[in-house]
């Protein structure tokens, strides 16, 4: 289906393709056409990435620029760093305000560096390593 030939039809998803929310559902919408990938791309506002799956944190920021909400979920938090994605994050996702991080190792520089780029920016920051869960608000 080519979105060129039906603007229509575009015009109505691109109406309510923000109001969808279920990550599952945006997925599926998003193999329909290279306008929908495309459309579901600036509109996506949370993403959960498994990096077992997507180790390269800059693929992320290239795919999802405007997102608002990241959680990061690792296997094993000896497995998986999440330092290289604190470094994507200090430079990209400027609309980031909420950071989930779960099963991850979680260096003292890595928060240093989420602290000196982003302060302003995030809001939330959650850690869960196995059962203990460390929530900051950071609205001050």
């Amino acid at each position: 289906m080519d979105m060129e030939e039906h603007p229509l039809l575009y015009t109505v998803f691109s109406c309510v393709i923000p109001y969808i929310h279920d990550g599952d559902d945006r997925n599926s919408i998003s193999l329909v056409s290279r306008n929908l990938y495309e459309l579901d791309c600036i509109t996506r506002r949370q993403v959960t990435v498994h990096v077992r799956y997507l180790q390269n944190p800059s693929r992320l920021s290239q795919r999802f620029p405007y997102i608002e909400s990241l959680t990061l979920i690792g296997l094993l938090p000896e497995m998986y760093s999440v330092s290289p994605w604190i470094k994507e994050l200090a430079v990209s996702f400027r609309r980031l305000n909420a950071l989930c991080i779960r099963d991850m190792h979680v260096d003292e520089e890595d928060l240093d560096l989420l602290w000196d780029t982003r302060d302003e920016d995030l809001r939330v920051l959650t850690i869960q390593v196995g059962d203990v869960i460390q929530v900051w608000e950071l609205d001050e």
